[in-house]
């Protein structure tokens, strides 16, 4: 069972919790917010332990994986210093703010051998399941390009409690 820690601990890190808490391959070791009385609040909760640090996140050895659901501008320096600590790491969208970044972070994994992976929850929707399963039968024929926008609607009151909702 992998250990997991979970930087970030807004409103999409319940999901995460939900998640870890529903599988059998991982188990939640912590959590990590830059408040304190959050990150102390939340393990108390969902019954991990909690860190004062990014950096004491990544050094507890029984942390193999670490998500990460801070805001955007953290995304890169906290995947990063996972990364170079040995973690895996999941990174709630964007990767980064800065397509550089994106590279660098790609090139970072492959050099520790970790798996750097962005969350991607749309493809699961029937709709692009669908439209995967046209491209790879060629019953459209062969595609030179596709384009896919998700839209959804989102109602403001939502919104206000995800962080960069309605910019990102």
């Amino acid at each position: 069972m992998i250990g997991v820690a979970i930087s970030g601990l807004g409103e999409v890190s319940k999901n995460h919790y939900r998640g870890v808490k529903s599988t059998k391959y991982g188990r939640l070791v912590g959590v990590y917010s830059h408040s304190v009385k959050r990150a102390i609040e939340v393990a108390r909760e969902w019954g991990a332990k909690y860190y004062s640090s990014f950096n004491e996140l990544v050094e507890d050895p029984e942390v193999k994986a670490v998500i990460i659901c801070s805001s955007d501008e953290h995304h890169y320096p906290q995947a990063l210093r996972a990364m170079e600590g040995g973690k895996h790491v999941l990174v709630e969208k964007p990767l980064s703010l800065k397509m550089r970044e994106v590279v660098h972070m790609a090139k970072v994994s492959m050099e520790k051998g970790v798996v750097l992976m962005p969350v991607h929850n749309y493809i699961f929707m029937p709709k692009v399941q669908r439209a995967k399963a046209l491209i790879e039968s060629k019953e459209i024929g062969e595609p030179a390009y596709a384009l896919f926008i998700v839209t959804q609607r989102m109602e403001e009151e939502v919104a206000r409690r995800y962080h960069g909702a309605l910019f990102t």
